[in-house]
């Protein structure tokens, strides 16, 4: 039997999004549907939000990079880091997970 809900992760991607002001802090996410989930975020904001890169990546990469950036990440909030320069230099590669 296939596991339609399994196929839906594989198929999915990471995202990566940054307030527009201050203090610019950086969500990393997972979706299935990114442009929606990131449309979703924005309309619930109280600043404009710049979508800084979407790549390929399950929910295990999103865990990867949570763990490996937990040291920017703002107090009280599981997906958001403040933009160190570590962060910004992985956003601007070549996609590449870092590693631990």
């Amino acid at each position: 039997m296939i596991d339609f809900q399994k196929l839906l992760i594989l198929h999915a991607m990471l995202y990566i999004i940054q307030e527009k002001d201050p203090p610019h802090r950086i969500k990393i996410g997972f979706s299935k549907d990114p442009h929606k989930r990131i449309q979703h975020i924005t309309a619930g904001a109280s600043q404009h939000m710049v979508v800084l890169k979407i790549m390929e990546g399950d929910i295990e990469d999103e865990k990867w990079l949570h763990t490996f950036f937990s040291g920017s990440r703002v107090e009280g909030k599981r997906e958001w880091y403040l933009p160190t320069l570590e962060l910004r230099e992985w956003i601007d590669t070549d996609n590449i997970l870092p590693d631990l």
